[in-house]
């Protein structure tokens, strides 16, 4: 039996198949989980065609010394798998080999990493269900010969697990068991690694550049059955494993719901449910009411043994149940799930119902809070977007709370920055940029926002050789079109037009169809054919675009 004995008889999770796609609306608007049939259509054999795991795309592949991952260690500490980047045809032969004395999995994938399998998965109504606001596709591969175990642990986003090949079982606990579970914040570290070394996992190093807790979605509680061996342990570091008593664990039972996820099906998970999951590359008896041999197990099962699956995490355009759920009593005083909350109002575009959630997290925290800093970090971000002088001195207020609290990091210096531009405080402006740009020298957003208030100011060789930079440090990026398009309306203001039209087409290049480096171009043009700009003609300069931070 893999789960511990108390979680072995509790409820199975409800199955569903939506005949419109209104139904499956509703699914997410219930925010609770639901094996939902009939999002993969098509036969078996089809959904991962012949070949398609195969390529020289360099993935990244991870290697821990349990078959439970990440590992959580005493002194609230949690250690992540080590990552190895190798092609996906070695990934994929690793993840068949049964002689190597470590458990490798490939974890969260993005998808556009890999086109041929992202092309051929056939997501059209999951993708269409997960709506215009999906985060993250990533695609997943256990392997052939051990049972992976993801530990339990909470996500601040809706989630779609969609299984196509091999099997899962996913243990549940709502909200409402928040308190029970032993939630407690975590420094976030990572296995190096040495395969050819008598202890192929020597240390672990910190991931965060700041020194102290960064994570608090990953709890104490144990839900598996530890006492049932067959696992090496390469490291032979205590693992924290959290033993409530016989009383709690009546009570996290009650809560609990067991799914038991076979091939061609979804799982619905809500945002902020706490759930762990135990992946099988084969057929067998699961623990979550349902038995082996459903219609499309032999078909899926005969072609490569591994277990394939896709996760969308998203923020549904049309509720945010899922959220509401977690701030409601008994779990109301946990500040996280309001962080969680008004990020994905954010992202929807519910600005003041974001910036009052944001506010609402920080009453909760203290300093120490691994989420402090981006919460007020977002709630600038979010008052910005309001607009209007109160907001604008209460986002100034929370820029500098984030600065004060994590000094070293840029982000809190290059938001100052912005919000001086947008008030005109120019030489301000241009004061936090550098500040930016000395703590992250190799970063191109610093340099970026230093060249438009530069170029505000008239100061126009310093803003071009500050563009330049940021186009150079990220070439290919988001970045660097709005580098391009501030450099094209300084030549343009120098009547070097060959100059400025061709830095708005490089901008266009990198970000086709942006209408604001489309429209400069077009007025740089137009200009051949006129002596002089009209006064009432406007070019504006670029500005960043906050984004808020995600949860780990």
């Amino acid at each position: 039996m893999a789960w511990a004995e108390p979680l072995r008889t509790v409820a199975s999770c409800s199955e569903q198949r939506p005949v419109t796609a209104a139904d499956a609306f509703k699914i997410i608007a219930g925010a609770a989980p639901i094996i939902i049939h009939g999002l993969i259509n098509g036969e078996p054999r089809s959904w991962l065609p012949d070949g398609v795991l195969s390529g020289n795309h360099s993935v990244r592949i991870v290697a821990n010394p349990t078959a439970v991952a990440p590992l959580k260690l005493r002194r609230r500490t949690l250690v992540r798998p080590a990552e190895l980047h190798m092609t996906l045809d070695e990934a994929v032969e690793a993840l068949q080999d049964d002689g190597r004395k470590h458990y490798s999995y490939v974890s969260a994938l993005p998808l556009e990493r890999v086109p041929l399998v992202r092309d051929a998965l056939p997501l059209r109504r999951v993708l269409h269900l997960a709506g215009s606001r999906l985060q993250h596709a990533n695609l997943w591969l256990n392997p052939a010969h051990h049972s992976m175990k993801s530990a339990l642990h909470y996500d601040g986003h809706d989630n779609l697990l969609v299984q196509l090949r091999g099997y899962k079982e996913v243990l549940l606990l709502p909200p409402e068991a928040h308190g029970l579970l032993g939630y407690t914040p975590r420094e976030d570290r990572m296995y190096s690694f040495d395969a050819d070394a008598s202890a192929a996992f020597p240390a672990h190093v910190r991931r965060s550049a700041f020194d102290g807790p960064t994570l608090e979605n990953h709890a104490s509680l144990d839900v598996f059955n530890s006492s049932a061996g067959g696992e090496q342990h390469l490291t032979g570091e205590e693992e924290e494993r959290a033993q409530p008593s016989a009383e709690t664990w009546q009570s996290i039972a009650a809560h609990a719901q067991l799914c038991a996820l076979r091939p061609g099906e979804t799982l619905f998970l809500p945002a902020l449910w706490s759930h762990a999951v135990i992946s099988h590359a084969e057929r067998r008896v699961m623990e979550g009411g349902r038995a082996e041999g459903d219609e499309h197990s032999s078909e899926a099962e005969s072609a490569l043994p591994i277990n394939v699956a896709i996760n969308l995490w998203f923020y549904s355009e049309h509720s945010t149940a899922s959220f509401d759920r977690a701030i409601r009593p008994p779990a109301a005083g946990w500040p996280h799930a309001h962080y969680c909350l008004a990020e994905a109002l954010q992202h929807t575009g519910r600005l003041d119902e974001a910036a009052a959630r944001y506010e609402a997290a920080i009453v909760g925290m203290t300093p120490e809070a691994p989420h402090w800093h981006d919460a007020h970090l977002n709630l600038g971000s979010t008052l910005m977007g309001v607009g209007g002088d109160a907001q604008w001195t209460r986002a100034e207020e929370a820029f500098r709370y984030a600065a004060a609290s994590r000094p070293t990091f840029a982000a809190s210096s290059i938001k100052l920055g912005l919000l001086m531009r947008r008030l005109q405080r120019l030489d301000e402006a241009c004061e936090h940029y550098a500040a930016a740009r000395q703590l992250a020298p190799s970063e191109a957003d610093p340099h970026l926002g230093l060249g438009s208030a530069l170029a505000m100011l008239s100061r126009l060789p310093e803003a071009v050789s500050s563009l330049e930079r940021a186009i150079t440090l990220s070439p290919a990026s988001g970045t660097a079109s709005a580098a391009y398009n501030s450099l094209g309306v300084i030549r343009d203001e120098q009547e070097r037009t060959a100059e400025a039209l061709s830095a708005f087409d490089s901008a266009l290049r990198l970000r086709p169809g942006w209408e604001k480096a489309r429209e400069n171009r077009k007025q740089t043009a137009s200009r051949r054919q006129l002596p002089s700009r009209s006064s009432e003609e406007e070019y504006v300069y670029v500005e960043e675009c906050g984004q808020p931070s995600t949860i780990s």
